[in-house]
């Protein structure tokens, strides 16, 4: 497995696993947010997204894949 989809698998774990402690009451927002060095608006976000589309958004690029390519093509003259 190459780095880069091993840390994003790890970031993926360790995002369920604050999840589910929020969902059973041991954590707060804001701790779940300081856990995973976000802050709580984003882990709402990031809650509300994974309940939206699941695992899917995190296997598909996740967030970063929905910004808007760059133009790399030559401009008409």
């Amino acid at each position: 497995m190459k780095r880069a989809a091993w840390l994003q698998d790890r970031r993926m774990q360790k995002f369920r696993d604050v999840l589910s402690r929020w969902e059973r009451g041991d954590l707060s927002m804001l701790e779940a947010g300081e856990l995973l060095g976000i802050s709580e608006r984003q882990f709402r976000r990031y809650r509300d997204r994974y309940e939206d589309e699941g695992w899917r958004v995190w296997r598909t690029g996740g967030w970063a894949s929905r910004r808007p390519s760059v133009f790399r093509g030559r401009l008409p003259s």
